[in-house]
């Protein structure tokens, strides 16, 4: 059914180059390298689906080392990219993947090879399409009935990530450092 992906991210480092685009948010096909779904970057804001053919790029340059909200909602027929709150890419997607009990990875994928290089101070997942038009990203996001993961990061120290969503999703953090002074505007609903 339809999902929303989202995050608010800072990255540091630009992209290596194709295939190496890193992933900020996404989840595997059962028993494949391949992706069910991923919100990424590519030379811009970019999301792969390896039902519909490959990466679709955002037409909008992300700017290193500042705070941007990133999303990609598929609504069951139409894919549509936000940077900021402000509509970057819609087209027709009829497909986004198979529903599966992989799990979500956030910063990377499995294999270790698609490695984001920066801040993430949060990221949520939903079943349903969140936005339909430009809109004002906010912080702190509070769950609902159709957060199906929502990973706020603010714990600040250990090993785990812990899932606000209520359905005990918690991650574990490999690899990462906890960031202090987050803007305050990203903690507080």
């Amino acid at each position: 059914g339809p999902i929303t992906v989202e995050a608010w991210v800072r990255p540091h480092a630009g992209v290596v180059g194709s295939p190496w685009w890193p992933n900020l948010v996404g989840k595997r096909e059962s028993n494949s390298v391949y992706p069910t779904w991923v919100l990424g970057f590519t030379p811009s804001l970019g999301l792969y689906s390896v039902r519909e053919g490959g990466w679709w790029n955002g037409n909008t340059s992300v700017l290193l080392n500042t705070w941007i909200h990133v999303a990609v909602v598929w609504d069951g027929a139409t894919l549509e990219l936000f940077v900021d709150g402000q509509p970057d890419l819609n087209i027709a997607a009829s497909w986004m993947g198979p529903s599966n009990g992989q799990d979500v990875y956030v910063g990377t994928l499995p294999d270790n090879t698609q490695n984001y290089e920066g801040d993430i101070a949060s990221a949520r997942v939903s079943t349903v399409a969140r936005y339909t038009a430009a809109f004002v990203p906010s912080g702190g996001w509070l769950p609902d009935a159709d957060t199906a993961l929502l990973l706020g990061l603010e714990e600040g120290s250990g090993a785990l990530a812990a899932d606000d969503s209520g359905l005990g999703n918690d991650g574990l953090i490999v690899g990462a450092d906890w960031i202090a002074g987050l803007p305050g505007w990203l903690c507080s609903p």
